[in-house]
C-alpha cells in the first residue's frame, strides 16, 4: 500500500472486479433498491401458480414499495393487447433491484410503460420486469395514486372513485383486471343476464365463472348454471374450450385411471385374428 492513498481509493482496489457482483450491485444501486415480499414466500409452485390465476390481472400487494412483474406475465399480457395497444409499450433500462420473501433477490430487467385499463379508464402502468413467474404486484404508491380503498368485508374496492369486484386468487390474494374485458357492475355480479349478451360476451362471462369459481370441471359448472335455470346446451362447446385453454386446469388436472391389465379381447377361441401382411 503505498502512501498518501485515500480510503476511497483503497476501498475501490478492494472491491470486485466483477461489474455485477452483489458488493458492486450494493455499491451502486444502493439508493435504487427496493423490496417486493410475497406472502407466500418465493415457493416456485406457489409463485407460478398465482400467474396463472393472475394472468391479464394486477395483484393488489400492499407489502410492495415498487410495482413489478415477471417476464412471462409481461410477454403474454403485450401478446394479448391490440397492435394499436402495443405500440404504446415502452421500455427502458431497469436499476433497482427487489428482494423476494426466503432472500431471493433479482435485478430488474427493464422499466415498462404499458397501457391497461383500470376500473373502466384507460392508465398507463410503469412496471419493472425480473426474471420470474410472478404477475404483476401493484405496489403500495401505485394504489395510493389509484386512490384505492379495499372493502374487505364485500370483496370490492374502490378505485379513482369506482366500485368494483375484486377476484380471489387460489393463494389469497386480491387482483383486479387490467386488459378490455367486459366489465360486470358490482351489483349484478350474481345476476348477468345472458339472454342479453351476444356469443362473445358469453363466453367471457363463462371465463369469469370459471375463475371465480375456483377453475371448477366441466361439469360442476354446468351443474351451477342448471340450478340456476340458465343452461343452454350451446354452452357445452364455450366450457369445454375454456377448460382444455386453463393452464391452472392442466397443471392440477387429475391423473386418469390406467388399469394393471388390461381387459380381455376375447370370449371364445378365433373371436378375433390377427393378419401380417408383410412377408
Amino acid at each position: 500500500m503505498s502512501e498518501g492513498s485515500s480510503p476511497q481509493e483503497i476501498e475501490a482496489r478492494d472491491l470486485p472486479a466483477c461489474p455485477d457482483s452483489w458488493k458492486n450491485m450494493k455499491r451502486v444501486n444502493a439508493v435504487e433498491e427496493e423490496h417486493a415480499v410475497l406472502f407466500t414466500g418465493y415457493d416456485r409452485d406457489e409463485i407460478r401458480r398465482l400467474g396463472v390465476d393472475a394472468r391479464n390481472c394486477a395483484v393488489l400487494d400492499s407489502a410492495c414499495s415498487s410495482t413489478v412483474c415477471g417476464k412471462g406475465w409481461l410477454d403474454n399480457y403485450i401478446e394479448s393487447l391490440y397492435n394499436s395497444d402495443r405500440a404504446k409499450v415502452l421500455r427502458s433500462e431497469g436499476q433497482r433491484v427487489f428482494k423476494f420473501g426466503g432472500g431471493t433477490c433479482l435485478k430488474s430487467k427493464g422499466e415498462y410503460s404499458i397501457p391497461a385499463v383500470v376500473a373502466g379508464r384507460a392508465v398507463t402502468i410503469k412496471t419493472d420486469v425480473v426474471e420470474s413467474d410472478i404477475p404483476l404486484l401493484l405496489s403500495r404508491t401505485a394504489m395510493k395514486k389509484a386512490a384505492i380503498k379495499m372493502d374487505l368485508e364485500n370483496d370490492t374496492a374502490t378505485i379513482m372513485g369506482k366500485e368494483v369486484a375484486l377476484n380471489l386468487t387460489t393463494s389469497g390474494h386480491y387482483c383486479i383486471p387490467i386488459d378490455k374485458t367486459v366489465e360486470v357492475p358490482v351489483e349484478t355480479v350474481c345476476a348477468v343476464n345472458f339472454e342479453n349478451l351476444n356469443t362473445q360476451e358469453k363466453h367471457k362471462t363463462l371465463l369469469k365463472l370459471h375463475r371465480q369459481f375456483a377453475y371448477p370441471p366441466k361439469k360442476r359448472l354446468a351443474a351451477l348454471l342448471k340450478d340456476a335455470g340458465i343452461w343452454k346446451a350451446e354452452y357445452e362447446a364455450d366450457l369445454d374450450q375454456i377448460e382444455n385453454r386453463c393452464e391452472l386446469c392442466k397443471v392440477y388436472a387429475k391423473t386418469p385411471i390406467r388399469p394393471v391389465i388390461g381387459m380381455p379381447m376375447t370370449s371364445r377361441f378365433n373371436e378375433k385374428v390377427a393378419m401380417d401382411l408383410k412377408q
